[in-house]
């Protein structure tokens, strides 16, 4: 039975909405992880004592989770993670340098070829990102000096060598150290996975201290559109999330209750029992996620293998969180639940206003978290538009108005087994994924992300399934980009008369636009006081105003006005200055005539005087 998850099919684009103009989301590079498939470290986990100011030799202080401010983060500070990427110059055995060399036995293939390029990727951009999210993210209590680690090497598939000075002279201004490879990971293993991560090494109190982060060479090309590289963040902060705190082999080594921790037996939707995280916040979140009350705790993937199963959320319960096992072309949620575990640790204080908006089951009940995706319950968020589907090509709008969706059926080989079978007649046939219980859902188009819409797609409601989690005031703007001329760049314009109707549909009025004169394209967004985002789009067409139109008709009328007028005004006016010098003239030669026989007559009066001189 092939249970091989793909990256999800392209909209056709010969009829319908034109979509050639959309970026590709990552169809080629779907993360399917293998966190438990890695199995122990090259060399056993160590546990290294390191020195804490103040309690010496006991606990970090408690610290307030990311849904309350109880507990005590005095001493807490910005988590610091080095990066060493050696192994990313000199990995003799492991990494391919060069086409034909053997690696693993295998000669390397060009694409498994670590170039420069792919290093700086690596090394200059998905590292760096995922490491500063952390450390705003999280804040421990820090080390006295220099961290110190005890392994002589770190990791998985050979592990990697610890240089000897981080155990003499230790790691400057470090909380847990990474170190970074880019190994070609085996087919047999993952040929859909794009990294792997897990830990190596804890200090006195459980908290990781040192990881290996391995990245496959083959998913390393630049990302071509911002879609994409927010992607792929999103699989480096999921795989560095098991190193730091989610993971089988760190759940119990939680310092405030590790034996509750991690629960092998709480109720599944089979009528059997799964495993579940049960710590205080998570629980609560959880339960407050789905309003269910009687959740016994949150369940962990209950399908997939050893790679995904217990390592992973329940991907059928929370399908878009970003520490599903599987992430398909989609928004992967940064969500309270898996802030609450790190919190609920005992190893970290955690910032909660990161916490994204989660949609996916949210206020569906009991129904939903503990019925299974066949409810017969017609309240049942899975009878909710964007959810469950029953038609191979049935098309539709994803259940948080984010992205163009397809029913995704498969047949298999054989029947689905009885629990996670959803056609009575047809018992082979099933949804995309193991992990969803091979649940019949709707799956968004590789092309179809409404996020990086083309302009002038026009959207006429807002809609979410969760507005209910927001917390007020909230705010709805409408941006021009900074290219627009229309309007001053970069202008965001508040909606007025704000509004929740429900949990799905808030209303608004839409701002005034009074200077634009032309059809304008705006992005839209609703966020909270917390600055969360709970919808996003771009492409909404903003009409100009139609009393521009008429200040603009009465500016042609008044210059259509004084085209005519202004010619013979000219006209007039130049003609008059022309008779003004000739009037002049004349007056002047008169003026010199009387003159001159004025000056004719005194000369004959001298004369006939005897010459005298004397004037009168």
């Amino acid at each position: 039975m092939a249970h091989a998850l793909d990256g999800g099919e392209a909209k056709n684009t010969g009829s319908g909405r034109p979509l050639a103009s959309l970026p590709m989301a990552p169809a080629h590079r779907e993360h399917n992880c293998i966190h438990e498939h890695l199995g122990e470290p090259v060399e056993p986990r160590r546990r290294t004592r390191q020195l804490y100011e103040a309690s010496e030799g006991g606990p970090p202080p408690e610290k307030s989770g990311p849904d309350e401010g109880d507990g005590d983060a005095s001493g807490m500070q910005p988590l610091r993670i080095v990066i060493n990427t050696d192994a990313l110059r000199s990995d003799p055995g492991y990494t391919c340098f060069r086409v034909g060399e053997f690696v693993n036995g295998q000669p390397c293939r060009q694409e498994q070829v670590l170039t420069p390029v792919k290093r700086s990727t690596l090394e200059e951009s998905l590292m760096p990102r995922a490491a500063a999210f952390f450390s705003k993210a999280l804040s421990v209590k820090r080390v006295v000096g220099n961290l110190r680690l005890g392994s002589f090497r770190c990791g998985f598939s050979g592990g990697v060598a610890v240089p000897r000075e981080y155990a003499t002279t230790g790691v400057e201004g470090a909380d847990i150290v990474f170190f970074v490879t880019a190994r070609p990971i085996a087919a047999q293993t993952g040929s859909d996975t794009i990294a792997f991560s897990g830990h190596c090494e804890v200090d006195q109190f459980g908290r990781p201290i040192a990881a290996h982060f391995n990245w496959s060479p083959v998913h390393l090309d630049v990302p071509n559109s911002d879609f994409e590289s927010t992607y792929l963040l999103r699989v480096a902060l999921h795989e560095m999330t098991h190193a730091l705190v989610f993971s089988p082999g760190l759940f119990d080594q939680f310092h405030r209750q590790p034996a509750t921790a991690f629960l092998p037996a709480v109720g599944a939707c089979s009528g059997g029992r799964t495993r579940a995280i049960v710590t205080p916040r998570a629980l609560r979140v959880a339960r407050n996620h789905f309003d269910c009350p009687k959740l016994e705790g949150a369940p962990l993937e209950d399908g997939g293998g050893a790679g995904t199963g217990g390592a992973h959320w329940e991907m059928r319960l929370f399908r878009d969180e970003y520490m599903t096992g599987s992430a398909s072309p989609g928004v992967r949620v940064i969500s309270e639940l898996t802030l609450a575990v790190f919190s609920d640790s005992g190893w970290y204080a955690v910032d909660g206003s990161l916490a994204e908006p989660f949609a996916w089951g949210a206020r569906g009940g009991c129904a939903f978290a503990l019925e299974g995706c066949d409810s017969e319950v017609a309240s049942s968020v899975w009878h909710r538009p964007g959810y469950r589907c029953s038609q191979t090509h049935e098309t539709g709008c994803s259940y948080d108005r984010r992205a163009e969706v397809y029913c995704d059926l498969r047949t298999y080989s054989s029947s689905l087994p009885p629990h996670q079978q959803h056609f009575p007649d047809r018992p082979d046939v099933g949804g995309y994924s193991v992990l969803l219980d091979y649940c019949p859902v709707f799956r968004p188009y590789a092309n179809g992300n409404c996020a990086e819409a083309a302009a002038g797609w026009e959207r006429t409601s807002e809609e979410r399934e969760n507005l209910h989690l927001l917390h007020p005031p909230l705010t709805l703007s409408f941006g021009l980009p900074a290219h627009e001329p229309s309007g001053p760049d970069g202008t965001d314009v508040l909606a007025s008369n704000l509004s929740l109707l429900n949990g799905t549909h808030a209303l608004a009025v839409q701002p005034p636009f009074g200077w634009l004169t032309y059809y304008a394209v705006a992005d839209v967004l609703l966020s909270d006081s917390l600055g969360r985002t709970a919808y996003i789009f771009a492409g909404y067409t903003i009409a100009p105003d139609p009393l521009q139109y008429a200040a603009t008709a009465a500016l042609v009328v008044l210059l259509v006005a004084l085209s005519c007028a202004l010619p013979a005004y000219l006209r007039a006016g130049c003609a008059a200055e022309m008779r003004r010098p000739r009037h002049a003239a004349k007056a002047l030669r008169g003026a010199a005539a009387t003159a001159a026989a004025g000056q004719g007559g005194a000369s004959s009066q001298r004369s006939a005087g005897g010459g005298s001189s004397a004037l009168v």
